[in-house]
């Protein structure tokens, strides 16, 4: 009973702990105050940068091809292997169809010596053949090919047109030398005339004179009109041949602007029926064929063997470039805060395939920025290119193996703000509203 009654705090302690010592307040708010200061002043000096997040996808600028199905059906042949090099143009696979490929490989082989500039003489027919070949669709278009080209050929060979001009020329020969006789004697006929008008006048003279009878003047007038009308005769038979030698010439100028005309018609239609078999081979490649657009290496969707079906619209293979082009990453930032984005800021990546915490983040600059948004479905994205100057080296000091269309997480440092100016702006935003 007695502990209960024992005093805990005497008048000695209560005073104590009541009153606060001077030294603790004076001194207390001091440090209170420099704290304060030197947070304010620290806040001012001290920057924090204001960092926006986007995905990155990085490429180079040769980007790799995807080959693509464009029709569905087992694999005929497969002429590649993956992480094979092939060169442009190369074929790689072949789908089963009604063609044979072999035959087709050989028609292009005769379309590329068939030159239509200079099928223009006997030799390069003989010399040129469309053997019988398995073609499928394409056959009907080289039926019409070869038609086109015999019907051309005959045109040639057969040279109807310039046969007949051949023969009028001859024609032409043999009235030219009409000519010349017609010539000689129409200057014979007119020197008879010449000589029948004078004795004519002296017939006339003596008749005058009562010298000769009218029997002997009229016989005399009767030669001189005998005499004008031979040497019309003449010049009607110059003027008709004249006229011959015009009418075979017209008959040429035809004859060989039908020729010109019939030989361009030909032409027209052999030039539409090879251009027409062209476009049905690169139809019938479209369709069938794997064929590597650029040269680099092939990387295979899938272990594809031959009679293995593939789908249309199904990846085959992709031809990743050999050239080694600079590396570059592209964002799809949303528009909205893209303004303060500008040409020069420090990006840092950090890749999936790599984790931050082992290989570290690699550092790149912002070297173009769309002018026109992007729109993709609803929302609007600015386009933007970044460059990584020391390629693809982490601040760890490591460099990471590219791989085309590589992802990760890009952080585009817009500017250092100060720490002050963090606390103040909302404040300002609140008293401009």
């Amino acid at each position: 009973m007695e502990e209960k009654n024992i005093e805990l705090r005497s008048e000695q302690v209560k005073e104590i702990l009541g009153r606060p010592p001077k030294w603790v307040i004076r001194w207390g708010i001091s440090v209170i105050f420099v704290i304060i200061a030197i947070l304010l002043i620290g806040s001012y000096f001290f920057k924090y940068p204001d960092v926006i997040p986007a995905t990155i996808e990085v490429t180079t600028e040769n980007l790799p091809v995807q080959l693509v199905s464009k029709s569905s059906g087992k694999f005929d042949t497969i002429f590649v292997a993956d992480n094979e090099i092939v060169k442009t143009e190369q074929y790689m696979a072949i789908i089963e169809n009604s063609a044979n490929f072999s035959d087709v490989f050989k028609l292009k082989e005769i379309l590329s010596d068939f030159n239509i500039e200079n099928l223009s003489s006997s030799k390069s027919f003989s010399s040129f053949l469309f053997p019988p070949l398995n073609l499928g669709d394409v056959y009907s278009h080289y039926y019409q090919l070869i038609k086109a080209f015999d019907d051309y050929e005959y045109f040639i060979t057969a040279n109807y047109h310039q046969q007949k001009i051949e023969a009028y020329r001859k024609q032409i020969n043999i009235q030219q030398k009409l000519m010349q006789r017609a010539v000689k004697q129409s200057n014979i006929a007119k020197e008879q005339l010449q000589v029948q008008e004078r004795l004519y006048n002296i017939d006339s003279s003596l008749y005058a004179q009562k010298i000769s009878t009218v029997l002997e003047y009229e016989n005399s007038k009767k030669s001189l009109l005998q005499m004008q009308q031979s040497y019309e005769s003449t010049l009607s038979s110059k003027e008709n041949i004249q006229l011959t030698i015009s009418q075979y010439e017209q008959n040429i100028f035809d004859l060989q602007q039908q020729a010109d005309e019939k030989r361009k018609q030909l032409l027209i239609s052999l030039s539409g029926a090879y251009e027409n078999i062209q476009m049905q081979i690169k139809l019938w490649e479209m369709l069938y064929v794997f064929k590597s657009p650029i040269e680099g290496k092939i990387s295979l969707s899938k272990s594809w063997q031959n009679n293995r079906h593939i789908t249309g619209g199904e990846s085959f293979a992709n031809i990743v470039p050999l050239e080694s082009t600079h590396v570059t990453g592209k964002i799809m930032l949303p528009a909205r805060g893209a303004g303060k984005v500008k040409k020069g800021q420090a990006v840092n990546v950090k890749f999936d395939g790599f984790p931050y915490m082992e290989f570290g983040m690699v550092k790149g600059v912002i070297t173009s920025i769309s002018l026109v948004p992007t729109t993709i479905g609803t929302e609007k994205f600015t386009m933007l290119e970044v460059s990584f100057p020391e390629q693809l080296t982490t601040n760890y000091g490591k460099t990471l193996d590219f791989s085309q269309e590589m992802t990760g997480m890009a952080e585009i440092i817009t500017e250092d703000l100060r720490l002050i100016d963090r606390f103040i702006n909302p404040v300002r935003a609140v008293l401009k509203k």
